[in-house]
């Protein structure tokens, strides 16, 4: 199955290194340089290793990023009284993902009534 990290797998360690580092410094740059080589050395150890939830995202998502079977869908949690339980979800106000689904969920929670569900929007936090 094709996934970038799969073609990651396919270059050389160095070359992989080398954009890690590159990587690192441009979008997640630490405070020392022993910080960003320890984001490095973490990132080479997670992403290049022999692919599985990577591969989970293809069968769950279309290319789009958009659920084949999202949880909002009525025969999930969207359902009336789906979750027997009050429910919080929490959401980045730069997440990638849509919360208007989350919205659905909870404004079909039993418990939504009393006031016990909520959607929490962190400002300048992604997913």
């Amino acid at each position: 199955m094709f996934t970038p990290f799969a073609i990651a797998r396919k270059l050389s360690e160095k070359r992989v290194r080398k954009l890690l580092a590159n990587y690192v410094r441009t979008r997640q740059p630490g405070e020392t340089e022993e910080e960003n080589k320890a984001m490095e050395e973490y990132l080479y150890q997670i992403l290049l290793r022999e692919g599985t939830t990577e591969y989970a995202l293809f069968k769950q998502f279309d290319a789009g990023l958009h659920a084949y079977k999202p949880l909002c869908a009525d025969d999930r949690l969207g359902a009336e009284n789906a979750i027997p339980f009050p429910i919080s979800i929490v959401f980045g106000t730069k997440d990638w993902m849509d919360s208007r689904g989350s919205v659905r969920i909870i404004k079909r929670n039993k418990f939504n009534q009393e006031g016990k569900c909520n959607l929490y929007l962190l400002p300048k936090s992604g997913h």
